[in-house]
């Protein structure tokens, strides 16, 4: 291949333009559930962890650091109350505990008409009894 034919083919390719200094990037993550947890993983390498913030308001997940912003959607039932975080060699996790079941039980029945006979049987005795 020229070098006239190489030039005209990077002439021809579309150019890539910087993104504006303002404009928003999006970091790398994925999102897991695992046990009782949802856990978001976000790659934030060569970042200081004290310039990493993470909001959580109207059940979402906000990661801002200087390399971009990561949004995740939160479970309305979450306890954002008691989300986790940390950094280590790069990789930030972030754990949200899923609301727990609720747990099956009993619910014992009371059988009123039972109650009011075996009341009323009483009365009776104790009527016969004292006359």
């Amino acid at each position: 291949m020229s070098n006239t034919t190489v030039k005209n083919l990077c002439l021809s390719q579309p150019r890539v333009s910087q993104p504006a200094e303002d404009s928003v990037s999006y970091l790398v993550h994925t999102s897991t559930q695992i046990d009782s947890e949802i856990v978001v993983t976000v790659e934030v390498p060569g970042v200081d962890p004290s310039t990493v913030n993470i909001q959580c308001e109207n059940n979402t997940l906000h990661v801002t650091c200087p390399k971009g912003e990561v949004i995740v959607p939160v479970s309305i039932a979450s306890d954002t109350s008691k989300i986790e975080a940390n950094i280590l060699w790069g990789l930030l996790t972030i754990r949200i505990p899923l609301p727990e079941a609720p747990v099956a039980h009993a619910v014992k029945v009371n059988i009123l008409d039972a109650l009011k006979k075996s009341h009323s049987k009483k009365a009776t005795e104790e009527l016969t009894t004292a006359g």
